[in-house]
């Protein structure tokens, strides 16, 4: 069985679209991040949060897993990069824009902060929900001693390519249904005493103890 170790969940506040921008550049001043962008900071925010929340209290064992699953990625700073393509030679590209337009830079921020060595992935996707695809993912790493604890991180970055398909509907914000930005996080574990919000909600889940 998968039980939730910790949790976290960052969004806009009420009547906003963006996560508080504020907050994010104090967070990545904070923690030494100067060069990453937003959307590596919503990600690495909750992680560290989720961590804090369970009863590691931040210090996670160092062979937990990452996760991201994310729609559409760094989506603003992947299409910086591909207009500085259009605009420059390579060899007057910006190297930063370019680290951070890869997928798994969030992640590598996060295992980086937290001092973590298990293995990381990044799965890209367009639903406006979480697909099967990650889950069963997180599943298949837990069940088959890949790693016994994984941070799985769902995370929505406002941006350019939902502009870009709003405007090729022709239809507002409102009327698109366009979600707002947001990241959660859970800590998943095999182990039922390190849970502290119960089994998390996967077909097949079985129970197993410390030591198995």
């Amino acid at each position: 069985m998968i039980f939730i170790a910790g949790k976290a969940e960052r969004k806009p506040s009420p009547g906003e679209r963006l996560i508080d921008r504020a907050f994010l550049s104090g967070f990545k001043k904070q923690h030494g991040m100067r060069r990453a962008d937003f959307y590596t900071a919503m990600i690495v925010s909750a992680a560290l949060e989720a961590a804090e929340d369970s009863c590691f209290r931040g210090t996670l064992p160092e062979e937990t897993g990452i996760l991201i699953a994310g729609r559409f990625g760094p989506q603003n700073t992947t299409a910086k990069f591909l207009d500085e393509l259009l605009e420059y030679p390579e060899d007057q590209l910006l190297s930063t824009a370019f680290t951070l337009s890869v997928h798994n830079a969030a992640a590598s921020y996060a295992a980086e902060l937290l001092h973590l060595t298990g293995p990381v992935f990044t799965m890209t996707h367009n639903g406006k929900t979480i697909p099967e695809g990650p889950l069963a993912a997180v599943k298949a790493c837990l069940e088959t001693g890949y790693c016994t604890r994984i941070l799985f991180l769902s995370a929505q970055e406002s941006g350019y390519i939902d502009e870009n398909l709003r405007r090729q509907r022709g239809k507002s914000s409102a009327e698109a249904g366009d979600p707002r930005e947001n990241v959660s996080a859970s800590l998943l574990t095999i182990y039922e005493n390190e849970s502290k919000y119960g089994p998390m909600d996967v077909p097949g889940n079985r129970t197993r103890t410390e030591g198995d």
